[in-house]
């Protein structure tokens, strides 16, 4: 039989941002309970916390190591979109947006190429410590919808794979993120984004803008208005990603209308934190932890 032999904790650094044990690994917004219970419904999992949120159970099983993955993900990205906006790189960026189209969408599939690999090395790290990807009938309605337009406008691929794989594990694990998406997608008007693609995108972008409260989202709107002016390759293809989706399946349901009256981080339905706390005069919880709407005009106060 052999032993173990490890390094004493007196030998590490402490209190340096860096080491995994010195900094709890979860936002200090988010509360975390003892699991009571987990239902497996044809939405996804749910998982009812002991003590938290009136027995009202919780979308997704949360897995730490698909949140710091994720995490990993989108700030390798925020990292690309830092250096490339700031000065003066951003200055020379301007020959880019008129490339050819051939040219252009060449360097993207490159960096697409690049970036999947990553993320593939990313997930196979973190799941030596445990499994990160359900199978899709356990992820909730809204991703597996997100996913399933990602892969119809892009296509089936080693990279679409790895990058909608990645997609579901960030939004299931991270629900404010996906709240979100959620909340732009249920402003959407099909029509307008068949007559004028490019005014329905940046429209949306700026509600996305106005009701974040946590970040300063406010140039956005401006730069994507004048890039899918430029290039309206790239305008056809978000307007096809967007047009793909169905609305009706990543809809608010009454689970996410109580928890979105929880935040005061986002302007929900264009709602103000107290307008929406009234909302919940309007949910009534059962003893199984379902909400109930007994106004069935509570969204529209």
């Amino acid at each position: 039989m052999y032993k173990v032999i490890r390094l004493p904790d007196e030998v590490f650094e402490i209190d340096e941002g860096i080491n995994i044990q010195t900094k709890s690994p979860f936002p200090a917004t988010m509360e975390i309970g003892y699991l009571d219970k987990i239902d497996y419904r044809e939405d996804g999992i749910f998982t009812y916390q002991k003590g938290l949120n009136q027995g009202v159970p919780v979308k997704g099983y949360l897995i730490l190591e698909a949140l710091e993955a994720a995490d990993i993900l989108k700030k390798y990205v925020k990292g690309w979109i830092w250096i490339l906006s700031m000065s003066p790189v951003r200055y020379f960026l301007a020959p880019f947006f008129f490339l050819p189209s051939k040219v252009l969408f060449y360097i993207i599939r490159k960096w697409v190429e690049a970036y999947a690999d990553f993320t593939f090395h990313i997930i196979k790290y973190f799941s030596i410590r445990t499994k990160l990807i359900l199978k899709p009938k356990y992820y909730s309605r809204p991703v597996r919808e997100l996913s399933r337009a990602f892969l119809e406008t892009f296509g089936e691929s080693r990279e679409t794979d790895i990058l909608a794989k990645a997609g579901k594990m960030t939004l299931e694990n991270d629900r404010p993120y996906l709240l979100r998406i959620q909340d732009v997608l249920s402003e959407m008007n099909y029509e307008m984004l068949l007559v004028n693609p490019r005014k329905e995108i940046v429209r949306l972008a700026a509600l996305f803008s106005s009701r974040d409260r946590a970040r300063d989202w406010s140039d956005i709107p401006k730069t994507l208005s004048f890039f899918l002016f430029v290039r309206r390759d790239i305008l056809r293809i978000t307007a096809k990603f967007l047009y793909e989706i169905r609305t009706y399946e990543t809809a608010f349901d009454e689970n996410d209308l109580y928890f979105i009256c929880q935040t005061n981080e986002y302007d929900f339905m264009g709602k103000s934190f107290e307008e929406r706390k009234e909302m919940l005069k309007h949910m009534r919880i059962m003893e199984d932890g379902e909400v109930v709407l007994y106004d069935e005009d509570v969204q529209n106060k």
